[in-house]
C-alpha cells in the first residue's frame, strides 16, 4: 500500500514539473515573440542616426532582453541569442538662419533731389525721401549710394557723388532716429546708360538730358 502511494506521488511530481516547464516555455517563447517585435519596429533606423547596440537573451526561467555594446557582450551559450538592433538616439537641433530680406532697391533720380551740379537738397526731394522713410521697417540698415553722369572731371564727380549721398543720409536721418546707414559715392563708375547711346555730338542740353538716368541714389533697405 505504501509503494503504491510512492508511485503515485512521484508520478504527480512529473506532471507538475512537465507542467512547469511547458509554462517556462511558454513564457519565454512569449518574452521572445514581444523583443522580436521591438526589434523589428526598431531596425528601420538608419545607421546614420542610430547607436547600434547587441542583445543578450537568455533562454530559460525568467528570460529577458538585456542591452550591451559589443565590446561588454558576454560570451555566447546554447542558451543565449544575440540579435542587432537600433536604438534611436535624439537628434541634435539645428541652428537655423533666417535669410535677410532685402527690400527692392529705390532709385530716385539725382534731378529729382538736387539741382544740377549740386548736393544742397530741394524742398520736393525732402518730401520724395519722407514718403520713402515712412516705408521703411524700424531699426533697418539703409544703403545709400551716389551715382553722377560722365560729365566733369572723374575726381569731381566723385566727390559729388559722396556729397549727394551725404545729404541724402541727413536728410533721412532727421526722418527717423531708428535707421543705421551705409553712405557711399561711385562717381561716374556705373552708368545706367550703354556707350554710344549719348554721344558727345548732342548740343550741351540734348546730352545733359541723354545723361539724366545716370545721374541718381540708390537706397537698399535690409
Amino acid at each position: 500500500m505504501l509503494r503504491a502511494l510512492d508511485v503515485l506521488q512521484g508520478m504527480t511530481q512529473m506532471k507538475v514539473t512537465g507542467i512547469s516547464r511547458l509554462a517556462t516555455i511558454a513564457v519565454a517563447a512569449t518574452l521572445a515573440g514581444c523583443a522580436s517585435q521591438q526589434i523589428d519596429s526598431d531596425s528601420t533606423v538608419t545607421p546614420k542616426a542610430a547607436l547600434v547596440t547587441q542583445v543578450h537573451m537568455p533562454i530559460g526561467p525568467g528570460a529577458n532582453w538585456t542591452y550591451c555594446t559589443d565590446t561588454e557582450c558576454p560570451e555566447p551559450t546554447p542558451k543565449t541569442e544575440f540579435r542587432r538592433v537600433a536604438f534611436k538616439q535624439d537628434p541634435k537641433p539645428v541652428a537655423t538662419v533666417e535669410p535677410v530680406q532685402l527690400q527692392p532697391m529705390q532709385i530716385i533720380e539725382s534731378d529729382v533731389l538736387f539741382p544740377f551740379n549740386s548736393a544742397i537738397m530741394k524742398a520736393s526731394g525732402l518730401g520724395k525721401l519722407r514718403t520713402f522713410a515712412r516705408e521703411i521697417p524700424q531699426y533697418s540698415l539703409v544703403t545709400v549710394v551716389g551715382h553722377t553722369d560722365r560729365l566733369g572731371d572723374d575726381s569731381y564727380n566723385l566727390d559729388l557723388s559722396k556729397k549727394r549721398a551725404e545729404s541724402v543720409r541727413q536728410a533721412l536721418a532727421t526722418l527717423s532716429q531708428d535707421f543705421k546707414f551705409s553712405v557711399e559715392g561711385v562717381g561716374e563708375s556705373q552708368p545706367v546708360t550703354k556707350p554710344g547711346e549719348c554721344p558727345d555730338t548732342l548740343s550741351t542740353t540734348a546730352l545733359r538730358n541723354c545723361l539724366q538716368p545716370d545721374r541718381r541714389v540708390t537706397l537698399q533697405v535690409r
